[in-house]
């Protein structure tokens, strides 16, 4: 099939849908907006342009651009018009034409029927990328942020376990009471933030920690907040007079107080508390530029108060920054859920597949003796080993038979496209190996680089274990799952051949554990898919959340 070479256009669109067009009908195609502007590059060939019909061209170009189906036109020299409609970047519709000197006018049309899908499949292809791209570039950015955060709030102490700020008071305390002269500090911490508005109905929501000796129990630390805490919400409370009767049957063992909230603008998280003035105690401890500002008398003064607001407000800033962190980190966590659950949602079939073979994986590097950081990080490089697969067109992943070579030939582009959709997120770039290389075969037979041996990186070679034995074991809709020890005989049969000798063998020593991992994966696959709310309650157990504390380990 020969053509005559026309002009084409620069669009990134048509530059793609030109190698298909070529490669499909040997020629070059010219590309217009609309059907006027390919008239004007037919211009130069009107005269010779006559169809065998007596159509006119005009028409025939006006015609494609409304129904938007490929047309092949015979010509009264022999030749054929080719004319296929397509879209530019931006989503434009567009035309190509051709021109060849093929005459078969049912073959030609069949062929530029076939090669509009491919367009338009490629086209497709294309959005997404550039979508997952944008959503990549965000979530990278976001958590640059985390890290940030993290960083931040680790300089002023912070850290992630339940009593982060008992770890503060423990710390910074002792040296706070010296310097205001109480017999106690007492930190009443709310184990959530509250709205301001009801932080006195909270109490019993809270949790008491005292730095110092000091007689006042609970519940007088409770009628205290409630009697005083709408008050000190505008600002800090001193009470220095709490002889009379009536005082003290209320507040047992309280003589003075200064009250400040642990607050922002919005929530509040907890109370602290300076109890009972006790200068001769702590007199002789105190320098004398401290002295001179204290109260002369057994006392609480604006000095105390100021001392406590201000150590409040470094305690409220970071409760703030542990909340920015915590929601950070889940909206990554619940990102990485969403990429996991749009693979596993395109087919039901293999739902669980990526989280099932997270497990196997980790498994196998514990009995292959890697570090409990290593296997968090394989882990998660199992979890997210097919995320290319959102890439790959409907049509061809949830196909039900056997795929055609060019069908086959798009699945394994999809290690490609997850290593794409992931390069951006630099503190996960250890995943990318995994993602790249699970379908190598250490003989060389693999893809995508017909990588060998130990040129396979060691994550891949061990997702790929993993990976094969889910696969076998599975069901789908055109077939039963296989019996584990038809699976093991395959595993024996091809060690050293397409997978790893060392790492069949550790499944062999971990057999039992990895059985029970896909017996009983389901439970798991759940938890990973909950919600942001049962996430923060079930932080010890949940996967995903230890994977990524390896990952922040190894950003310090």
């Amino acid at each position: 099939m020969t053509v005559q070479i026309h002009r084409t256009a620069n669009d990134p669109a048509f530059a793609a849908a030109r190698l298909i067009l070529d490669e499909a009908f040997n020629t070059s195609f010219c590309f217009g907006r609309d059907s006027e502007s390919c008239l004007t590059e037919l211009n130069g060939n009107r005269a010779t342009l006559v169809t065998s019909d007596g159509n006119s061209i005009d028409a025939l170009l006006a015609r494609v651009a409304s129904d938007r189906e490929p047309l092949v036109e015979p010509l009264l020299d022999g030749r054929s018009l080719l004319v296929i409609p397509v879209v530019d970047t931006d989503g434009r519709d567009a035309l190509a034409w051709g021109i060849s000197t093929d005459s078969g006018r049912d073959l030609l049309l069949r062929l530029a029927r076939s090669t509009s899908v491919s367009i338009s499949q490629q086209a497709q292809i294309r959005q997404y990328e550039e979508q997952l791209e944008d959503y990549v570039c965000q979530v990278s950015r976001d958590f640059e942020e985390l890290v940030w955060l993290r960083s931040l709030a680790e300089q002023i102490g912070c850290t992630q376990e339940d009593h982060e700020t008992d770890r503060i008071a423990a710390t910074v305390f002792p040296e706070l009471r010296t310097m205001v002269q109480a017999e106690a500090i007492i930190l009443v911490n709310f184990l959530d933030g509250e709205d301001r508005s009801t932080v006195t109905d909270k109490l019993g929501q809270c949790r008491i920690t005292r730095i110092g000796e000091t007689a006042v129990c609970d519940e007088t630390v409770h009628r205290l907040i409630r009697d005083l805490g709408t008050k000190a919400l505008h600002e800090p409370v001193v009470m220095n007079d709490f002889r009379d009767r009536e005082t003290l049957s209320k507040h047992a063992a309280l003589d003075s107080c200064v009250l400040v909230p642990i607050a922002n603008q919005r929530h509040q998280y907890g109370w602290l508390l300076a109890v009972n003035r006790t200068i001769a105690e702590t007199a002789g401890q105190m320098s004398l530029e401290l002295a001179a500002y204290s109260s002369a008398e057994q006392e609480f003064g604006t000095f105390e108060a100021g001392l406590l607001e201000s150590s409040a407000v470094f305690l409220a800033s970071h409760a703030r920054n542990s909340d920015l962190f915590r929601q950070q980190e889940l909206l990554l966590i619940g990102t990485v859920r969403a990429m996991i659950n749009a693979v596993d949602a395109r087919d039901p079939y293999t739902c669980g597949h990526s989280d099932r073979v997270a497990l196997i994986a980790r498994r196998l590097a514990a009995e292959l003796g890697e570090s409990p950081r290593r296997c968090e990080e394989i882990y998660l490089s199992g979890l997210l080993h097919d995320i290319g697969k959102i890439g790959v067109p409907d049509h061809v992943l949830l196909k039900p038979g056997r795929l055609t070579a060019e069908e086959f030939a798009l699945i394994r582009k999809h290690p490609e496209i997850g290593y794409k959709v992931l390069r951006h997120l630099k503190p996960l770039e250890y995943v990318l190996p995994g993602v790249l290389h699970h379908h190598e075969a250490v003989d060389g037979s693999g893809y995508p680089f017909g990588l060998k041996g130990d040129e396979i990186p060691f994550d891949a070679r061990v997702i790929a274990v993993a990976d094969s034995l889910d696969a076998m074991t599975s069901s789908r809709p055109y077939r039963e799952g296989m019996p584990f020890d038809k699976a093991e005989s395959i595993l024996r049969e091809c060690a050293g051949q397409q997978w790893d000798s060392a790492i069949v063998d550790a499944y062999f020593a971990a057999r039992d554990d990895i059985v029970d991992i896909c017996c009983n994966a389901d439970s798991h696959t759940q938890q990973i898919l909950l919600g942001r709310d049962s996430v923060v309650h079930t932080v010890d157990s949940d996967s995903i959340i230890k994977a990524f504390a390896a990952t922040r380990e190894r950003q310090l």
